[in-house]
């Protein structure tokens, strides 16, 4: 007897057993093919943000928060490092471009990032509707946030500080939408 009648006797005989072996080898071969996928999709996302990016330089505190909160906005930012010593970076010969964040305030659990346009051209993103910001406290939504919150063109904003909600709002310093940023490909 060969190894392929004996195998398939052995299959025919017990019905239940070769079910459930196949259901299982199944569902195995489907996790692994979804990790697969998501470990790809994970990598090219991590990846496409943080194009461009050489040195993240930030307040004293962990080197990994300083990464997660400054490049991927996942993790509370470290605090802010003084304008005079950002602005001696910019005058360092070897730094090609300083992009500065301000990080710290949100509004309904929504990271409000404080910056220049450098910040806009690093992930080429244009302003789909409306402009960009040109005065203090004038900011530049993403479309997911706007659709979300129901924001629009010239709705003012009260801004809280921290990064989740139910901080000390900022009352005096309305934020007035003069942009929104089209959805991402």
């Amino acid at each position: 007897m060969n190894m392929f009648k004996l195998s398939w006797k052995y299959l025919v005989a017990k019905p239940l057993h070769t079910t459930l072996n196949i259901v299982l080898l199944a569902m195995g071969l489907a996790i692994i093919t979804v990790l697969l996928l998501v470990q790809d999709q994970f990598e090219g996302k991590m990846t496409r943000d943080a194009k461009g990016i050489d040195l993240v330089v930030g307040a004293k505190g962990s080197p990994l928060q300083l990464i997660l909160s400054s490049i991927y906005h996942i993790d509370f930012p470290t605090g802010n490092i003084d304008l005079e010593e950002a602005q001696k970076l910019t005058q360092n010969r070897l730094v090609k471009q300083v992009i500065p964040l301000g990080l710290g305030d949100n509004y309904q659990g929504y990271r409000i990032v404080g910056t220049n346009y450098d910040y806009l051209d690093l992930y080429e993103a244009e302003v789909g509707e409306g402009k960009r910001w040109e005065k203090p406290f004038e900011i530049v939504l993403g479309a997911a946030v706007a659709a979300k919150t129901g924001l629009k063109l010239g709705d003012q904003i009260i801004g809280s500080h921290g990064v989740g909600g139910g901080g000390h709002a900022h009352d005096e310093h309305p934020y007035t939408v003069v942009g929104i940023l089209p959805l991402q490909k």
